[in-house]
């Protein structure tokens, strides 16, 4: 993927961060998305497959910056059991 498909991906993922969270799923249309983005109704088809494909990797950006954003693990981890883990992890 060039730098210019790299951009041209994120900027609808923006997009469509915003569009989504404005008018939830089926509120929001490809058009609507593809216009706040500047870009064609084509370049989701070429990124994304479709609407659903594009949600799809919204949620996944969404979710790689929340995990990013927070320690998935307390220090000590290697003391606690996997369902204190994850008790951990939702909790913050």
């Amino acid at each position: 993927m060039t730098k210019n498909q790299a951009d041209t991906k994120q900027l609808i993922i923006d997009a469509a961060i915003e569009i989504f969270a404005n008018k939830g799923f089926k509120g929001a249309t490809i058009r609507d998305i593809c216009s706040a983005a500047n870009q064609s109704v084509g370049s989701i088809n070429y990124h994304f497959r479709d609407k659903e494909g594009l949600y799809e990797a919204v949620t996944h950006k969404i979710l790689e910056d929340l995990i990013l954003k927070y320690q998935p693990e307390p220090e000590n981890s290697a003391d606690l059991s996997a369902e204190e883990k994850l008790n951990y992890f939702i909790s913050t």
